[in-house]
């Protein structure tokens, strides 16, 4: 199934697994994962905390809780990765994408982790479905902005094989990633080739000039 098929069905989480070989579930973020997104941030470290909103955040209140899991998946996009099912299901992970200018083609992307698994891939595996997502809605840049400090996350981008561009101000790195596809380039033919088909073609004019000439000079 396609990562369009994932966001397009709620409900459903596909098992996919960590670089570590860690067993996990991803899927597109639903309305019912509040309490899981509520707990979820509640573990987090104050440090990855701080790497994520860049300031102290105590809690997420109703509003920040409704406003990150009812999204529309047009100008905004996020996925999840969970472990265990049912009452035992646990976010472990997320990511999201919000476009700069509805309908544009460049957007802002975040991450979070949880700390027990982190350095394990997983926000290798959301980044690389995230970059399919973006690509089949028209998506052309990334941007994301990373603390200098958080190098984890900055390799995450560069071991991506996507060109990027950084560059810093005040201790945050600013990542430009490109995630569209690149047009195949033209073909470029040998000089040698071209010269070759060339003469070729002048030896047959000739051919073809000199047995129409002798056709026309032939005595009956």
């Amino acid at each position: 199934m396609s990562v369009d098929g994932i966001c397009g069905l709620a409900g459903l989480r596909c098992p996919a697994v960590l670089g570590d070989g860690t067993e996990v579930y991803v899927g597109a973020i639903r309305p019912d994962d509040k309490e899981r997104l509520r707990i979820a941030f509640a573990r987090l470290s104050a440090r990855s905390v701080y790497q994520r909103f860049f300031h102290p955040v105590n809690e997420l209140g109703t509003e920040d809780l409704q406003r990150l899991t009812e999204i529309d998946f047009r100008d905004q996009v996020g996925i999840v990765l969970t472990v265990g099912a049912g009452c035992d299901e646990r976010l472990i992970a997320d990511a999201r994408y919000v476009r700069e200018v509805s309908g544009g083609d460049v957007a802002e992307v975040a991450f979070t982790v949880a700390d027990d698994y982190q350095h394990r891939g997983a926000a290798t595996l959301l980044l690389r479905k995230m970059v399919v997502i973006a690509r089949e809605r028209g998506i052309r840049k990334f941007v994301a902005l990373v603390l200098g400090d958080n190098r984890a996350m900055l390799e995450v981008f560069r071991r991506s094989n996507l060109p990027l561009r950084e560059s810093f101000v005040d201790g945050v790195c600013r990542v430009v990633l490109i995630v569209a596809v690149a047009a195949p380039a033209p073909v470029q033919r040998c000089r040698w080739f071209d010269k070759f088909r060339n003469a070729i073609q002048t030896q047959w004019r000739r051919f073809f000039d000199d047995s129409a000439r002798d056709r026309r000079y032939a005595r009956p």
